[in-house]
């Protein structure tokens, strides 16, 4: 199931947990950054049979680029995940 869930947004693959209970980590780099574009899924882990979760599913979500919050908005370029 995680195959299925890893990079959609994240309003569809709760969508798709909606008889599950979620809990929701975003993802984000240190410092003042703005998300932009779509939140989407990055890591999702689901709950063992011994787990002590109480069935919860743990999504962990970031953004598709991060622009860091400047005085000045043409000194701001995006940051894109994964570059």
């Amino acid at each position: 199931m995680s195959e299925d869930l890893t990079l959609l947004p994240e309003v569809q693959a709760r969508r798709k947990l909606r008889k599950q209970p979620v809990r929701i980590a975003v993802l984000a780099p240190y410092g003042a950054w703005i998300g932009c574009g779509m939140l989407r899924v990055l890591r999702l882990k689901t709950p063992a049979q011994d787990d002590a979760t109480d069935g919860v599913v743990e999504l962990t979500v970031g953004y598709e680029a991060y622009e860091p919050l400047a005085k000045d908005p043409g000194t701001a370029k995006p940051f894109e995940v994964g570059s």
